[in-house]
């Protein structure tokens, strides 16, 4: 239950915005807040994000080579010179290839392609690869997500006739190949978007060549874009959203038939279908086997070759999974042997493992671990290491690389993955290189929670619920959105499922309920049996059962709320003559009458953490008051439990004092700050004199050593 990830909140909304949209868009407060957290804060932005069309998609001539490159390829065709594309092995690069292929396809030109193979070329275009391409009669390389950081092979195509085109959109470094063009919307000023996958280069290709964009393009981009992780917004959204309804349709026999070992239902296809089933099987095949199968599988018309080509990939996707649990349980067993844990960020080196699947053990490390990891393959054979590398927080894994060049033989990637290869005689040197960067650079690699909606039961709704399904698809950022209910009580929590691995519970907040299914984490149901405030995190759904939906909320995690912890009652067991005091008599004579002629006094344990009453807390509100001039009373309870973890109960206790000095007049849930001439004396609130005597109780009743007075004195009727 103790949960280690750091919460990330969002700003306080502008309230008379929200209301404003709300009007003017009729969808839900949830829905707007959603948005303008996200930066959509005008009506326009908001139906442009909703609405996307066509229009959405930049011109791909806003490359600034692109219209060389056509020039070139379209010579080329008239000409009959020989095309190859080389592509990568992993789902970018598969569905870039068959994008182009297919669009040489209805050029009606056929074109030439090599997939590297990771074990035998590594990642990208090489020497070996442009030889072949050359035997292969090759005039023109076009390579697609890979080919900016390879300089020696370009320069070698370049010597033996060649014109390599790049498509791209890897991090660059500082020195690019010697291209006959180069397309990379990082390194292009005119190209307005940035966040390209290497498919949607390709599909910009496709676009340049093609009057018309075949329909299936969209669902091979859809597959790159998701898979690779860039950002679902600009075109990219629009492509992914267009790619999926495609997928929900196409009659592409590949397509069709990788759904179906999927065991997915087409229609109900979605960006978690490709995250987690498609994407996953099409990488198999380039991390056991051949990537080019995939390619085969979209090329193809041949249905039982397309029908065994998506059979192979199941059977390799399910070796994929036994391998990565084998290593990674290894792995964790290394590296607290070694007693390497310590370090900012692990490198994990052996030789059983895997270069097809050092990408998802070093995620699987990462995970488990909480720190960003480097999983490497040792080849005893030549000396050298070989991985992947992960990472999460403010580690930038291209800039750390970039400074310590000298001791790897070659890398690239993201900021947060990255291909890594070096002497296996530098690890040790690498490692200790790392932890150097971490400090030098104070790199801090907490994982976050970004919570997009701080909210309250009574704001979420079928139809709300529904209402977010606009701004879909979902994923790196436009990721799926993170509510936080704060201060709910929980009920009948409890484990499901047939290893009872599952929780299921309700939560409760001012006489609404919402259902909670927490995936994995059964084992918080014992943690919860006692009754308790907590501020809960999670995704929402719609449940339907017996053709009767219902608001769901799926557990990311929780934690107890320790200022709602004043209102918990848990369970006692009373003798007639026992007293179990859980809230703050109003006075000493309440107090001394209750403890009259009792044998046991249970003293609550909100008493020993209860907030004590400060005039700075109230200095604050006030001045926040004062900065606002007007909020409602919700968006003030999200702020100050947010900012200054006060909690609901104090916050409207010290609202009803400036109600009482006339500080605020507070009508229908809108809070108006009213200036003051001269200074108040908050002693002149009945309010705050009881809230102190209050707490001068309260005090009593912390101190263990009143209590025992109590118990000893007070049954007497003794004045103590």
């Amino acid at each position: 239950m103790i949960n280690q990830k750091k919460w990330q909140f969002p700003a306080m909304v502008d309230e008379q915005l929200v209301t404003a949209l709300m009007q003017q868009l009729q969808l839900p407060r949830l829905v707007v807040e959603l948005c303008m957290n996200r930066g959509l804060t005008t009506k326009e932005a908001i139906a442009n994000f909703v609405q996307m069309s066509e229009q959405s998609l930049h011109s791909p001539y806003l490359f600034t080579e692109m219209q060389k490159v056509v020039t070139r390829l379209r010579t080329a065709i008239a000409q009959d010179e020989p095309i190859l594309v080389c592509g990568d092995y992993d789902v970018d690069g598969m569905s870039a290839t068959t994008i182009v292929l297919q669009t040489f396809r209805q050029l009606g030109v056929h074109a030439d392609f090599i997939i590297p193979n990771r074990f035998i070329d590594g990642y990208g275009i090489n020497e070996r690869i442009v030889d072949e391409a050359h035997e292969r009669g090759a005039k023109i390389i076009i390579t697609v997500d890979n080919g900016i950081a390879a300089i020696e092979a370009v320069a070698h195509a370049q010597s033996l006739g060649i014109d390599v085109i790049v498509t791209d959109h890897h991090d660059p470094k500082p020195e690019l190949p010697p291209a006959y063009a180069i397309l990379h919307p990082q390194l292009d000023e005119a190209y307005p978007f940035k966040g390209l996958s290497g498919g949607g280069v390709a599909f910009k290709l496709a676009q340049a060549l093609l009057e018309t964009v075949p329909e299936q393009f969209y669902a091979y981009a859809a597959l790159s874009t998701v898979a690779d992780m860039v950002p679902l917004i600009d075109e990219n959204h629009y492509l992914v959203k267009r790619g999926l309804r495609t997928l929900q349709t196409t009659q592409e026999l590949g397509l069709k038939h990788l759904i179906r070992v999927c065991g997915l239902s087409q229609e109900f296809l979605d960006e978690e279908s490709i995250g987690f089933y498609m994407g996953p099987r099409m990488n198999a095949a380039g991390r056991l086997d051949d990537a080019s199968l995939v390619v085969e599988l979209f090329m193809t018309d041949d249905e039982y070759l397309a029908e065994d080509i998506a059979n192979e990939l199941q059977s390799l996707n399910e070796q994929r999974q036994q391998l990565v649990s084998e290593i990674a349980e290894q792995a964790i067993v290394q590296l607290e042997a070694q007693g390497t844990t310590q370090y900012d960020c692990l490198v994990h080196a052996s030789t059983y493992n895997h270069k097809g699947v050092a990408g998802i053990v070093a995620t699987r490390l990462m995970h488990h671990f909480h720190k960003p990891v480097i999983s490497l393959v040792i080849d005893e054979t030549t000396g050298t290491a070989t991985g992947s590398a992960r990472a999460f927080g403010d580690l930038h894994l291209m800039e750390m690389l970039l400074t310590m060049g000298e001791l790897l033989t070659r890398f690239g990637g993201h900021q947060h993955a990255a291909g890594i290869t070096l002497p296996v005689e530098n690890i040790e040197a690498f490692q200790l290189a790392i932890q150097t960067y971490f400090e030098e650079h104070h790199i801090v690699c907490q994982e976050a929670i970004q919570i997009d909606v701080l909210t309250s039961i009574d704001q979420i709704s079928v139809e709300a619920i529904k209402a977010l399904d606009f701004l879909a698809p979902f994923g790196i950022g436009n990721p799926k959105p993170i509510i936080c209910i704060p201060q709910v009580s929980v009920a009948d929590a409890k484990t499901m499922g047939s290893d009872q691995k599952h929780l299921k519970m309700q939560i409760m907040q001012v006489e609404q309920a919402i259902d909670v299914v927490g995936f994995q984490q059964g084992a918080l149901a014992q943690h919860l049996q006692t009754p308790a405030y907590f501020d809960v995190i999670g995704t929402l759904n719609v449940n339907t059962w017996r053709n009767i939906d219902k608001p769901q909320l799926m557990l990311e995690t929780l934690r107890a709320n320790t200022q709602a912890i004043e209102y918990c009652q848990p369970p006692v067991t009373l003798d007639e003559n026992d007293i179990f005091i859980e809230s703050v008599p109003a006075d000493v004579a309440t107090l001394r009458q209750l403890v009259q002629d009792k044998n046991k006094i249970l003293i609550h344990q909100r008493f020993y953490q209860h907030r004590q009453v400060s005039r700075p807390d109230f200095i604050t509100v006030y001045r926040l008051l004062q900065q606002y001039q007007h909020i409602t009373v919700n968006d003030l309870e999200h702020y100050v439990w947010q900012h200054l973890q006060l909690s609901q109960a104090y916050l409207n206790s010290i609202l009803t004092v400036f109600s009482e000095l006339e500080f605020v007049i507070i009508d229908s849930g809108v809070i108006q700050f009213k200036p003051q001439v001269q200074k108040v004396d908050l002693n002149q609130s009945a309010m705050y004199r009881k809230l102190m005597h209050q707490q001068s109780l309260a005090t009593i009743l912390r101190d263990p050593n009143n209590v025992r007075l109590l118990i000893e004195h007070g049954i007497k009727g003794e004045n103590k």
